[in-house]
């Protein structure tokens, strides 16, 4: 057991662990009970593998039973441990069940279901619960023949039938015997046993489709295979099946007639079967998707219908019919286009010749043309062989009999003509017509063309048929008249198909021939010009009537016409023929044509036959067997209007209504309800007339009918009725028919379906209503909701009528319908009905309704709606309307009584529309309108209320203002205050009104009121409402008061709002500024001062001017104001007597509040806050003050400013300064025209402030702060008009510049005073240079003070670099004397102090390059190179930034010289370069390295400048001097390789790189003069006498740019060879320098520089020994110089692809070496550059490397 104790190792993959168990099995040599025992502990986990991992659970024991050493023991496992599972292992097929099962070999695949069967009795094998592989293995056996289907059906059939679906077993067996000679094999005899018997017996159920199956073989297979069936069968035959036993003793009959003729005679045996068994079967193999089931189907039926009679045959030629129509339905078109042979048209017996039926046999062979010709053989056969009924047809009715023939025949008749082509089918259909239709043709054919439901060829067919049958009688002896044919022939010319259409015109051709042939029509035509004129001769010969029974079948009557009549209307048509077979449209107004032209004739001859032929047409119509002709007759009769329509089809309409209706006569219902013309309609109602009761049953809808029309109702006939309801329909009818058909839409408008509602609703709007007839309805409707009582003098019987005319209750419905009609529509004489409105409307207001299902307030709208409509309509029309009736005192009533927004907006229109016409009469009623308006309307959020307001508010303000005007004698105070109350409502109402309908609604109340006279009414009582919701602690709704008074304000004129203003003023000089205590106050005011206290007036009077500086303030006045004075040239003037009176009156508000300020200060009651309170007032009044004089012309503004920087407050000349500058910014740039010279002389005015302003008048802080306004003000000016005129400018700089200014202590005072002159020097330029001594030194000193400053006021020094700024952009050539000084400051290392989070360094350091570049741009050289290079040293030590910014200016200065001028100065700059060239070395101990790193990149930039303003002459010099200066100045013994040397050389080779990079091919040549240096630094490099560091990147970075732009051939072979060794050595320097490692560096540097050398000199010879020399390398010891190598080999290629290719084959062992090489590095980068190489050689290495 020892061998078998090892467990799998945990974690094992279930099949590891399998192959781990099988291993250990089958390996050991324990004893049975020890494998046993070791099976049994797996016995879980093997379970879970059989299940989860089949297909490998086989692979493993497969793998290891194919060893034969092991095979044993392995099945001895298997068969313990995957017993009764798919794994089992099958000893003889050594593998597993589950691989023998799905196994190719047919032998193994035996011996698994064999197995499969060995177990499948035994309940306690595992495999019977999983009984899907037996239906799979089972079903297997069944794909196709061989042992497995002969072991399946003959050895164990019932295995396979308990096991199998019996569907899938046909299935299977079926397709197998579907393969080619399946039927003939000798294994299919196996299988038919099996279905006859086995099968049959277990599934009786499915006999017939056993059956298809064995009468196929039983056609198909051979004599030999049938005797061999039988002798196989059991000798009870066939299952139970009386079918199958059946065909099973048909087989047998059928032997007996030798083989030969064995299949003719099974067939006609199952024919005569198929009068005993049902034909289900025969017909579904009809159908079927298998040629050969559909062979024997077809043979089998064709003569089955041969054996019938009766009934039966007609049932079973009707079914055999469909199935092929089905057949036939995807190959519809080569069913007849396919030709029949001679020797398939011998139908009589139902079976073909029997050579064709042999050839049916071979059904491999059957082409799609063959089984064709044989359904075209069974539809013939079924043509003759099926006998006709002796019974009567009605062709007409066919579709609710119950005899199959009728329906037999059409549908045969469609299908031998419904093909494009008759193609084999003439012949049938002569047949049919010899054999079916001899005695009725032309009925039957009628039938079919009139009936829409069938196809348009199948119709054109049956019409082509009638006219060939009508024209043998055209060309015979014999006279008929096919009168009664025509009506139903009229369709067929207005069918919307072509086809249709041409062959009912062939037809109309014949019976013309016919009736021409006899000499009709004659007499004159009425298409002929004379219709008096006699033509034609008359008829020879008396015409037989052809007869109705022949046509429309037995019970069919018609009138007859004259066939003299009915021949012109032929004749007529036929005139047209052309134009019908065009125009599908044309054949309906053709009859209209034919019968008005025959109307409009004079001839009474005409007028008869029209009358007659109509009369014949409509009669047509009613006796017309089917429903569909009938319809067919009336749409072609449709546009013809004549009342005889009507006459004589409403009986049809009536009897009609009364059967019972369906879908098919909804139609003719509709054409029948459509007679119902306007010529009719003055018949409607007389005495006799029966239509009009027919007409109100239609519109009553009692009749209903099928079926929905286009938007989903049900159809109706009321809706078919109102359609013919027109206004020329209602206007033609009696005053009796209108008044009930009125009555009717009415009653449908009211209680109608939706549809039917709309449908009425839209007759009524379109039918001209007289007013009488609403006036009754709403006479009587007032009556009966008033009880109005009965008058003594009526009569009995009058009485009793009102009595039930009282008792009978109102419809209120009925009244919104007639409301709504009234209100929507436009009634001749309305006006008439305004009286019996308000009746109803005063009838409606005092009637108790409470209980009413109607919504009452929507009765009142429509009443008051209907009234505002007729009232408006009468005012513009002019007609008069009596006062009296208009009663505003029910609207009143109305408004008080309800609680309803829409029905007070409607009682608001209707006040104001009568307001319109009779002022008077709502004037007495206005108050209660206007409170009601204020607690109920003003409060609604919709146009709709709104659009009453305001209309509301337009036809009743005017005449009261006018009203009040005339009663005031037009004193606008007392106006007024006469429309106060009203005014007020609205105030009072203003916070319940929806915000966005505020502005609108106080703007129309405005507009209305007069705003001129008004605007400031309102705007005072919103201030007081102001007052009022500030004393209850509302603030923000106080607040919303003004914004909302400013926004009214805003909507009016600039004139408008001046005098608002104006009167706002003077009511604040009306009003005291204390209330009197135990005064009463007289009401004179809009502000009642009797009604507020003491605060709520001063704070009236505060806010009151308050909103008078927003209003002069606000954006909408100024931008109204400066608009209109660009457009309108008069606006100034007629604006400043406004402003000028508004300044009086703020004087004069002044002086009241200064006055009563100085009074009540004093008092022995005086309280501070009121005190304080009116210095506000009074600075509030002078704020306005200021607005309204920035709203004065420029002169007199200046005047005034004049006046007030004198005044002796700080505070008003300070303000005045501000409003001055406000002003002046207001210019934007641009001085007004004319006013320029007084402007300029204002400078004087605040120059004298500056040096009067002391502190003794104002303080030290309010001095100071006067004098910045002061300089602020001259700024202003100077920015306006310096450069017009410099030289009172300049003259005021001494003042700028003196001790009250720049030369003041004051940092402040300082900083405005350098901004005045910044301003001032920029404006006037030179006129500023006489100063310049004076301001200069005083700037400097303040720079130097600044920068030198521990804690320097930041904004004066931003003030004196800005002033620098613009004095040196103005002055440059005059500032030499103060450059040093200048450069002190700007260039001082406190500026540079970089500080990201303090703003003001920043901008300072900003300003500072800004002043710099202004230097070195506008300077002259000439001034500036010297003290610039004298200040050399002394940037250095003000450290990086100080120097950067220095080498900035020499750049810029450089940059700036013209040519000439760098010729005359370019040596002093070299030599000043030159010096500056050694800051490595000379400040190598003040910087570190990255600062002179950047320093140096600063210089080097600076000298590039320098280089591009010099010709070759100049710089070749230079250069040279440069090497000299780099290379030998320092060298000891020749060669420069001391530490402050190396410094010079680094810095070089650095400038030689930039000068390379930025000159690139110009400076290539130069480098010649350094390649020795290169080569022996290079070399130094290698030796290691000299470590990698900077020096080396800048001479490899160099080296590649000369080889990169060399264009003159700088690297000649010579040069090159030189060079070669040198470089490629730098490999093996494996330092990583200064880059991050060794690989980086030469990847940076060496790689592309050798890779450029390649490029660049592209020569075979050179590349040799270049390319020798890096293989070389790549056998260093070192792998990292081995990867160089690579990456430079890679390199050649990337550069030069197939030009490389040349050096392949000494490379080709090199690179084999590397492909062995031992670093992965290597080898990886070797296999890339392979796969480079292959990229361009375009074929693998491989070869080259075996």
């Amino acid at each position: 057991m020892s061998t078998l104790s090892a467990a799998p190792p945990p974690g094992m993959e279930p099949i590891g662990t399998l192959r781990s168990i099988v291993t250990e099995l089958v390996k050991s040599e324990n004893s049975e009970e020890e494998r046993t025992e070791y099976i049994s502990s797996y016995q879980t986990l093997l379970a879970i593998i059989s299940q989860r991992y089949v297909e490998e659970l086989d692979s493993v024991l497969g793998a290891n039973l194919s060893d034969e050493s092991v095979s044993k023991s392995l099945y001895e496992f298997t068969s313990s441990a995957f017993k009764g599972t798919r794994h089992q292992v099958i000893e003889e097929a050594n593998t597993t069940l589950y691989l023998c099962l799905n196994s190719p070999s047919i032998s193994n695949r035996l011996i698994a279901v064999k197995k499969l069967v060995g177990i499948i009795d035994d309940k306690s094998n595992p495999l019977t619960q999983s009984p899907e592989i037996f239906e799979t293995s089972f079903l297997g056996c069944l794909e196709s023949f061989g042992p497995l289907l002969t072991f399946a059906v003959e050895e164990v059939p019932h295995h396979v039938l308990d096991h199998v679906p019996a569907e899938k077993i046909l299935s299977a067996l079926s397709n197998i015997l579907q393969e080619r000679g399946a039927y003939n094999s000798n294994e299919s005899i196996s299988v038919i046993k099996f279905l006859l018997y086995d099968f049959a017996k277990k599934h009786p159920e499915l006999d017939e489709s056993v059956g298809r199956i064995i009468s196929v073989f039983m056609f198909v297979t051979t004599t030999a295979n049938k005797n061999a069936l039988l002798k196989k069968l059991p000798k009870t035959g066939a299952a139970n099946s009386k079918l199958l036993k059946s065909m099973v003793n048909d087989l047998k009959t059928s032997l007996k007639e030798g083989e030969k003729g064995d299949y003719i005679a099974f067939i006609k045996l199952l024919a005569t079967s198929a009068n005993s068994i049902p034909t289900n079967l025969w017909i579904d193999m009809v159908k079927s998707d298998l040629i050969a089931e559909n062979i024997v189907g077809l043979l089998v039926l064709s003569h089955a219908v041969t054996l019938s009679q009766g009934s039966k045959q007609h049932s079973l030629s009707s079914s055999f019919l469909d199935a092929i129509l089905y057949f036939i339905g995807k190959k519809k078109s080569l069913f007849y286009t396919t030709e029949l042979p001679s020797e398939f048209k011998q139908v009589e017996n139902g079976l073909p010749s029997n050579q064709v039926v042999d050839n049916f046999r071979n059904i491999n062979k059957i082409i799609s043309t063959d089984i064709i010709q044989l359904v075209q053989f069974a539809v013939l056969g079924l043509t003759v062989n099926t006998k006709r009924t002796s019974d009567t047809i009605e062709w007409f009715t066919i579709k609710s009999s119950q005899d199959q023939y009728p329906q037999f025949l059409v549908k045969l008749f469609k299908t031998l003509v419904g093909g494009s082509d008759l193609g084999s089918f003439e012949y049938a259909i002569t047949e049919l017509i010899k054999g079916h239709l001899r005695d009725d043709i032309l009925c039957f054919l009628t039938s079919i063309w009139t009936s829409t439901d069938n196809e348009k060829v199948v119709r054109a067919r049956a019409l082509q048929v009638t006219a060939s049958y009508l024209e043998q009688y055209s060309k015979s002896d014999t006279a008929l008249d096919f009168q009664n044919l025509v009506p139903a022939l009229f369709p067929t010319l207005g069918d919307a198909n072509i086809s249709v259409r041409i062959q009912g015109i062939h037809c109309l051709e014949n019976i013309h021939a016919i009736y021409s042939s006899t000499g009709l029509p004659f007499g004159p035509k009425v298409y002929d010009a004379d219709t008096s004129a006699e033509s034609g001769t008359k008829s020879s010969g008396k015409l037989t009537i052809f007869g109705t029974s022949e046509l429309y079948g037995t019970n069919a009557t018609f009138p007859t016409l004259r066939a003299n009549d009915m021949a012109h209307l032929v004749d007529f048509l036929w005139y047209r023929n052309d134009e019908i077979s065009k125009d599908h449209n044309y054949t309906i107004h053709l009859f209209k044509d034919y019968l008005s032209s025959c109307a409009n004739t004079n001839s009474k001859q005409f007028k008869t036959r029209m009358a007659n032929t109509l009369d014949f047409l409509l009669r047509h119509v009613i006796t017309s067997p089917s429903v569909e002709l009938q319809i067919n007759m009336l749409s072609m009769l449709d546009s013809v209007e004549s009342p005889l329509k009507l006459v004589t089809l409403a009986p049809l309409l009536e009897s009609t209504l009364n059967k019972p209706l369906n879908k098919e006569s909804n139609n003719l219902v509709h054409y029948l309800i459509r007679t119902f013309l306007p010529s009719n309609a003055s018949s409607l109602g007389v005495k006799s007339d029966t239509t009009l009761p027919l007409f109100l049953r239609l519109l009553a809808n009692k009749d209903a009918l099928e079926g929905e029309d286009d938007d989903g109702w049900q159809v109706s006939t009321r809706r078919f009725a109102l359609q013919q309801i027109t206004a020329e329909f209602f206007n033609q009818a009696t005053s009796t028919a209108q008044e009930k058909i009125f009555s009717s839409l009415i009653d449908i408008a009211t209680n109608g379906i939706q549809n039917d509602v709309r449908a009425s609703k839209t007759v009524l709007a379109q039918i001209d209503i007289p007013a009488k007839m609403f006036e009754d309805v709403l006479t009587s409707v007032a009556k009966a909701l008033t009880g109005a009582s009965v008058t003594p003098t009526a009569s009995k019987a009058k009485r009793v009528r009102t009595t039930e005319e009282e008792a009978k209750p109102v419809d209120l419905y009925e009244l919104v319908t007639v409301l709504e009609l009234i209100e929507s529509k436009t009634i001749s004489h309305d006006e008439n009905l305004v009286k019996p409105l308000f009746e109803v409307f005063t009838a409606m207001v005092n009637a108790d309704l409470r209980d009413s299902p109607v919504s009452l307030e929507y009765i009142n709208q429509l009443i008051m709606s209907s009234l505002t409509r007729i009232i408006q309509s009468a005012e513009e029309k002019g007609v008069h309307i009596e006062e009296s009736t208009l009663r505003v005192d029910i609207v009143v009533q109305c408004i008080r009584i309800t609680g309803n927004p829409q029905t007070h907006n409607q009682a608001l229109l209707l006040m104001a529309t009568i307001a319109s016409m009779y002022p008077e009469c709502v004037l007495h009623n206005i108050m209660p309108v206007f409170t009601f308006m204020g607690a109920n309307v003003l409060r609604q959020d919709d146009n709709y209320s709104f659009q009453v307001i305001q209309q509301t508010l337009e036809k009743i303000l005017p005449p009261l203002v006018v009203s009040s005007r005339k009663t005031n004698n037009n004193n606008a105070a007392a106006l007024v205050l006469e429309v106060k109350p009203i005014i007020k409502v609205f105030v009072d109402a203003l916070f319940h009104i929806p915000k966005h309908r505020r502005l609108r609604l106080f703007t129309v109340l405005i507009h209305t009121l007069g705003e001129d006279e008004f605007l400031y009414a309102i705007v005072s009582l919103l201030l007081e409402k102001f007052t009022e919701r500030l004393a209850k602690g509302a603030r923000s709704d106080a607040e919303s008061l003004t914004e909302f008074s400013l926004i009214i304000c805003q909507n009016f004129s600039p004139e408008t709002q001046m005098r608002a203003i104006l009167e706002l003023l003077s009511s604040l000089l009306a009003l005291p500024n204390e209330k009197p205590e135990d005064v009463t106050m007289d009401d004179t005011n809009l502000f009642n001062v009797s009604e507020h206290n003491a605060k709520q007036l001063r704070q009236y009077k505060l806010a009151t001017l308050n909103f008078i500086g927003q209003l002069l303030a606000s954006k909408g006045f100024l931008s109204k104001v400066m608009t209109l004075t660009n457009v309108a040239e008069n606006f100034p003037q007629t604006m400043q007597p406004l402003y000028l009176q508004a300044v009086e009156l703020i004087l004069k508000n002044v002086t009241y509040y200064t006055e009563y300020r100085d009074r009540y200060s004093v008092s022995k009651d005086a309280n501070p806050a009121i005190t304080k309170f009116w210095r506000a007032v009074l600075k509030v009044v002078y704020d306005v003050l200021d607005k309204v004089n920035s709203l004065l012309p420029l002169d007199a503004f200046i005047q005034v400013i004049t006046e007030l920087i004198k005044h002796e407050d700080y505070a008003i000349r300070r303000k005045a300064m501000n409003i001055f500058n406000e002003k002046m910014e207001s210019f934007e740039g641009n001085a007004p025209e004319g006013e320029e010279q007084a402007l300029v002389d204002m400078t004087k005015n605040f120059t004298f402030v500056l040096e009067k302003e002391t502190s003794s008048l104002a303080g030290e802080e309010n001095s100071i702060v006067n004098k910045q306004s002061a300089l602020i003000c001259i700024s202003s000016i100077a920015k306006l008009l310096g450069s017009l005129y410099p030289g009172q400018f300049s003259d005021a700089i001494p003042a700028v510049t003196g001790p009250n200014g720049l030369g003041s202590n004051n940092a402040q005072l300082q900083i405005s005073s350098l901004v005045a002159l910044t301003v001032i020097c920029r404006e006037i330029g030179p006129r500023a240079v006489p100063h310049l001594p004076k301001f200069m030194p005083v700037i400097t000193e303040l720079l130097s003070v600044t920068v030198n400053a521990e804690n320097p006021n930041l904004l004066l020094q931003l003030g004196v670099i800005s002033a620098l700024e613009t004095i040196i952009n103005v002055l440059p050539h005059f500032i030499s004397p103060y450059l040093t000084k200048i450069l002190t400051g700007l260039l001082h290392s406190s500026i540079y102090v970089n500080d990201a989070a303090h703003t003001q360094k920043t901008m300072i350091e900003a300003k500072t390059k800004s002043v710099l570049t202004e230097l070195a741009t506008n300077v002259p050289p000439r001034v500036l190179l010297a003290p610039v290079f004298n200040f050399y040293d002394s940037a250095i030590k003000n450290g990086k930034d100080a120097t950067l910014a220095f080498f900035s200016v020499v750049s810029q200065a450089i940059r700036t010289m013209s040519r000439d001028t760098m010729t005359s100065h370019y040596k002093q700059l070299f030599k000043f370069f030159l010096l500056s060239f050694d800051v490595r070395r000379v400040q190598s101990d003040n910087f570190s390295e990255s600062d002179i790193n950047e320093i140096e990149d600063t210089i080097i930039s600076a000298f590039l400048d320098l280089v591009m303003k010099l010709n070759e002459t100049l710089f070749k010099p230079l250069f040279l001097k440069v090497v000299d200066w780099a290379t030998v100045e320092l060298a000891v013994d020749g060669v420069n390789v001391s530490e402050d040397g190396l410094k010079r050389v680094l810095f070089f080779y650095k400038f030689t790189d930039a000068l390379l990079e930025k000159l690139k091919t110009i400076f290539t040549p130069y480098y010649a003069y350094v390649i020795d240096d290169v080569i022996m630094r290079l070399e130094r490099y290698k030796s290691e006498e000299q470590e990698i560091d900077s020096l080396w990147d800048y001479i490899m970075s160099s080296l590649r740019k000369s080889f990169l732009y060399d264009s003159d051939n700088l690297w000649n072979a010579t040069k090159f060879e030189k060079i070669l060794d040198p470089v490629v050595d730098q490999m093996l320097i494996t330092t990583k320098g200064t880059s991050s490692d060794y690989l980086t560096r030469m990847n940076t540097y060496v790689v592309s520089c050798v890779g450029q050398m390649a490029t660049t000199v592209s020569n075979d010879a050179l590349w040799k020994p270049l390319n020798y020399k890096v293989l070389i390398k790549t056998r260093e010891d070192n792998p990292e110089i081995r990867l160089a190598a690579l990456k430079c080999i890679e390199e050649f290629y990337i550069r030069l692809g197939e030009e490389w290719l040349l050096f392949l084959a000494e490379s080709i062992s090199f690179l084999a070496e590397l492909m062995e090489d031992d670093d992965m590095r290597v080898e990886k980068l070797v296999q890339q550059v392979n796969a480079e190489i292959e990229s361009h050689l375009g074929e693998s290495l491989d070869k080259f490397f075996n």
